[in-house]
């Protein structure tokens, strides 16, 4: 069962692909709200985890993961508008290469960064 965007329906699934850097960003504070592993099938066409923060975050995660080799493509920051004014502030979106196409990426060991990070 999935959800509209053909996302499991569970709020504390997560993609095992996509699951240990979103831990790795978690441990070092980073709010995250939704990722996504990005392949056939799935919510996003690419590897991609959303989180919230100030206006600096996105440059920390962005700092993090070229920091650790993660092939970032594409890092948004995004308001919802609604009756004609912005909601609450932005929200952030990091999108990286495919695994597919990036196999070292893929195979890339974080367990040792999960114990070693603040948080």
């Amino acid at each position: 069962m999935t959800d509209l965007f053909g996302c499991p329906p569970s709020d504390d699934y997560i993609d095992p692909l996509i699951e240990p850097f979103v831990r790795v960003l978690q441990k070092n504070g980073i709010e995250t709200f939704e990722s996504c592993q990005g392949t056939e099938g799935h919510c996003f066409k690419y590897p991609t985890i959303r989180f919230r923060g100030n206006a600096g975050t996105g440059y920390q995660v962005v700092g993090i993961a070229l920091a650790l080799g993660w092939p970032v493509t594409c890092l948004q920051r995004t308001w919802q508008v609604a009756d004609c004014a912005l909601v609450e502030g932005g929200d952030w979106l990091v999108e990286f290469r495919s695994f597919a196409t990036e196999g070292a990426w893929a195979n890339t060991d974080v367990s040792g960064l999960l114990s070693s990070c603040s948080g």
